[in-house]
């Protein structure tokens, strides 16, 4: 299944989705980190990164054109079929 995660890089996020990684779904992770996050976030991001599974995208929910792009740019090709939505 292919499930879009906000806020992956958050410690909610950032579980869920290599949960999701580890039990075989495809995740695309949406979050705005910065270069200069702390190294806790880009920490979880980069442990979650290294999964097959998993696909960052830097992106503010605000804007509808990186919205549009995570729903259509897929790991395996086909359309999310579910949202995990923990951003505030």
């Amino acid at each position: 299944m292919n499930i879009l995660v906000t806020g992956c890089g958050g410690f909610i996020g950032s579980n869920v989705s290599r949960l999701l990684v580890e039990s075989g779904h495809c995740v695309t992770g949406l979050d705005v980190v910065h270069p200069d996050a702390s190294p806790l976030v880009r920490g979880r991001l980069r442990d979650i990164a290294g999964n097959s599974g998993f696909a960052y995208r830097m992106a503010d929910i605000r804007d509808h054109e990186s919205i549009r792009g995570a729903f259509h740019e897929r790991l395996a090709g086909s359309s999310i079929s579910v949202v995990f939505h923990l951003t505030v």
